[in-house]
């Protein structure tokens, strides 16, 4: 197996719909290991991350960052080690782990998210 060092999603921005961002391709492992949130607007808002299972239903039990809220030009940096799988699968809701985001305002808040594949 080979391990990548990557830019997993991003730069992109957050909408005030749930959106999937990131869904671990086929036949791999992926650990999370840098959110980037950028509050490019000039007023707070708010950012929500997910963390949704293969074959469930997204849920307020998969939120692993609530409701983070970031001045006006804040930037927050954040560790992680969050482990994701594909079991085995075409890369699908069904076979994969997902990154789901959501933001308080559609054009506010900038996301990177660097990670390691496994594949």
């Amino acid at each position: 197996m080979a391990m990548t060092y990557k830019r997993l999603a991003g730069p992109l921005t957050a909408t005030t719909s749930t959106t999937s961002i990131y869904t671990v391709p086929q036949d791999t492992t992926t650990v999370v290991k840098e959110f980037i949130f950028t509050n490019y607007s000039a007023a707070a808002a708010t950012i929500t991350v997910y963390i949704k299972e293969a074959n469930v239903t997204l849920a307020d039990g998969h939120i692993i960052i609530s409701d983070l809220s970031l001045s006006a030009d804040e930037t927050f940096s954040m560790s992680a080690s969050l482990v994701l799988h594909n079991d085995g699968g075409v890369a699908s809701a069904t076979t994969s782990d997902q990154i789901h985001i959501v933001a308080s305002a559609g054009s506010a808040i900038n996301l990177v998210m660097n990670g390691i594949e496994d594949a």
